[in-house]
């Protein structure tokens, strides 16, 4: 990953480990990085990386898919399949 100086680094930073073809829960990162829920969302929001910190590996505790992704859900959903994510909703 590039260096940059953000306050929530360790975010993008745990999406990043999240292997390909697998999921991790936005509750998750936001505990790993100790960040409350909703910092969580506004850090994933200004993602200076899109290309680089897989964030459409981020699903919802139900599994489901959150509509939080910048270029849509069904983008999400397509990038999830083309991993090999066997999605169930």
């Amino acid at each position: 990953m590039p260096d940059f100086n953000y306050q929530n680094k360790l975010v993008y930073e745990n999406i990043i480990k999240i292997p390909k073809g697998r999921t991790a829960t936005y509750a998750q990162i936001a505990r790993k990085s100790k960040v409350e829920y909703n910092e969580l969302l506004v850090t994933l929001m200004r993602n200076p990386f899109q290309v680089l910190i897989p964030c459409h590996r981020l699903v919802t505790n139900k599994g489901t898919l959150f509509g939080f992704y910048p270029l849509g859900k069904e983008v999400k959903r397509k990038l999830l399949e083309l991993e090999g994510v066997g999605l169930k909703w």
